[in-house]
């Protein structure tokens, strides 16, 4: 007779060299006298886990999904960034066009503006040597302290 012909009577899930869990060739199942079906299928499942995914592909299995699941969460965080940061409505206000780069808007206007506060400043402190107004000096200081 063959190797291959040799019939399997029953598989069993051993727990403390007692079977916990057997399977039977006529699809039988039979569980441990002594243990709650909950208990026997948390103890089964464990020794699922140890015994049987110890194996390089099931390791490298968990180790994806793993990553799969890292990932998602960077996903979710990065849209939650997204919806915060509307980029369109920015590179409008700063005068882009239609099918412009939003991008290229934000980066080419913003230090425009920033030069032209500095200006601002310039002037204003200049106004304010020149003027010595005091409320007006005390009010551009306060003024230029908020914004730093």
């Amino acid at each position: 007779m063959s190797k291959y012909m040799n019939p399997i009577k029953s598989v069993s899930i051993n727990f403390s060299d007692e079977p916990l869990l057997t399977i039977h060739c006529d699809g039988r199942v039979t569980t441990s006298d002594r243990l709650k079906p909950t208990e026997t299928a948390v103890l089964a499942l464990d020794q699922i886990k140890t015994q049987w995914m110890k194996d390089a592909q099931a390791t490298k299995i968990r180790e994806l999904q793993d990553q799969i699941e890292r990932l998602e969460d960077w996903k979710q965080s990065a849209l939650a960034v997204e919806r915060e940061w509307n980029a369109n409505a920015i590179a409008t206000m700063l005068g882009g066009q239609l099918g412009e780069s939003q991008r290229t808007v934000i980066q080419r206007e913003v230090p425009k503006l920033l030069e032209r506060i500095k200006r601002m400043e310039e002037a204003g402190d200049a106004m304010s040597q020149g003027c010595r107004w005091l409320q007006l000096v005390d009010k551009w200081i306060k003024a230029k302290e908020a914004k730093s």
